[in-house]
């Protein structure tokens, strides 16, 4: 494990207690859109069948505005859309059908030649009291940012004050099960804690199925000391603040590149540990 590998680990450690802060601090609610128009969409069952046509009442942000990440699980319960709440055509002139979510898999919001695939997906978490692994009780509808050939990664981008805070992600546990890294009561866990907790995790998704892995998770949560994480973090800081000065840069590529760069920050080291799982664990 090179050391520049270690450190991306640290990265992602330090936002998950950049996360935790300001979980305590946020005042206020979640914002996120539905379609009331039509939009052009593709649907796939879960029999395989997939339709092309217009979908409405069906989400449309790609990044989430929210104003007390304590109503995180308030935002994602949002996400269990009831089957009346959005509808499906074929085209302009045809009759509006509605869509049972029980019987979909997929999603996909198409937009010019960009398309936003969301899956729908049961959510679990660890506990953080008993430190075992959960169901939320809950199916919800998450767009997928990273393809892999076992573990996916899903989430959003999350937003205060028009400002990025965190990238907010899920993996793939087995099928439509996806695990999500954080405990709503994190806030108040600590950095002792928080590290317990995030190593339970990485235990649940790689070690769990292949102990392979367990070198591997175990170096990365040793790398984990503050001066690492202090310093790659001003790293990426000193990153974008070059985007920032670059004044070639149009006013949307350079906030195209910032928020890749905050995002690839988060997920860089979990994509990091798939790539040795999928190279591992065949």
């Amino acid at each position: 494990m090179n050391t520049k590998s270690r450190l991306i680990l640290g990265l992602l450690f330090f936002q998950l207690l950049l996360y935790s802060q300001t979980y305590q601090s946020g005042t206020g609610i979640n914002l996120f859109r539905i379609n009331s128009n039509y939009v052009s969409a593709e649907v796939e069952y879960n029999s395989g069948e997939i339709k092309k046509g217009l979908i409405s009442g069906f989400i449309e942000n790609e990044n989430i505005e929210i104003l007390n990440l304590s109503q995180f699980s308030n935002f994602e319960s949002q996400l269990n859309i009831d089957d009346d709440k959005f509808k499906f055509k074929k085209d302009e002139n045809s009759k509006p059908e509605k869509l049972n979510k029980n019987e979909l898999s997929r999603i996909t919001l198409i937009k010019g030649t960009s398309n936003k695939n969301f899956y729908l997906k049961e959510v679990y978490a660890i506990d953080i009291k008993t430190k075992k692994l959960k169901s939320l009780d809950r199916k919800v509808w998450l767009p997928k940012l990273r393809s892999n050939q076992k573990i996916d990664v899903f989430g959003f981008n999350l937003f205060l004050n028009n400002r990025y805070t965190y990238t907010y992600y899920y993996l793939t546990l087995e099928n439509d099960k996806v695990i999500r890294f954080f405990d709503d009561k994190m806030g108040l866990c600590g950095y002792e804690c928080g590290k317990e907790y995030y190593s339970n995790f990485l235990n649940e998704v790689f070690v769990r199925s292949c102990e392979e892995m367990k070198v591997p998770v175990q170096e990365y949560m040793d790398s984990m000391t503050k001066e690492n994480i202090k310093k790659t973090f001003k790293e990426k800081d000193n990153k974008i603040k070059e985007i920032k000065k670059d004044k070639n840069l149009k006013s949307e590529e350079r906030a195209k590149l910032i928020l890749e760069t905050e995002e690839n920050f988060v997920l860089q080291p979990i994509q990091d540990l798939i790539s040795i799982h999928e190279d591992k664990c065949k």
